[in-house]
């Protein structure tokens, strides 16, 4: 399988366009030569999401929930993003999950207020979308970007 790096499609292998929005996927190595690479070069495992020049680490746990703190809402989020201007952005209290499994880094939309953008794309809520490492995710009009280094 070949990952889209504009639209993040999963393509099947053998094709050298994207099937959903026809970018060349000549150059784009297979989640095989991925697997592979990262299997060569074990590395530390990361995941973390850059806001504004600084860096929030990730556990690497199933699920994460991304969002500002409410002290109205019984459930708050893991990933406060309260200090980075969240609610003036319009960032919602239980905006996103951001999950790590068996088939890579994943984002959901929790059918927010002002939406979750991947690389300037409006995501459906509550679809499972695939994140790449140094993808833009913007939260409302909160800008921040994926780092995601030693993961399979």
């Amino acid at each position: 399988m070949k990952i889209c790096p504009k639209c993040h499609f999963k393509n099947r292998e053998g094709f050298m366009f994207c099937e959903d929005c026809g970018e060349n996927l000549v150059q784009v190595p297979s989640m095989q030569t991925r697997l592979y690479e990262s299997i060569a070069e074990p590395q530390e495992p990361t995941l973390a999401l850059q806001v504004l020049g600084q860096s929030i680490p990730l556990k690497l746990r199933s699920q994460t929930l991304v969002g500002r703190s409410d002290p109205d809402r019984p459930h708050q989020p893991d990933v406060d993003l309260t200090h980075y201007e969240a609610f003036e952005k319009g960032v919602s209290s239980l905006h996103a999950i951001i999950q790590h499994s068996v088939d890579g880094v994943q984002i959901i939309d929790m059918s927010s207020t002002n939406g979750t953008y991947v690389n300037g794309r409006r995501m459906v809520p509550n679809q499972h979308y695939v994140l790449l490492d140094g993808d833009e995710i913007r939260f409302g009009r909160l800008v921040t970007r994926i780092v995601i280094a030693g993961l399979t």
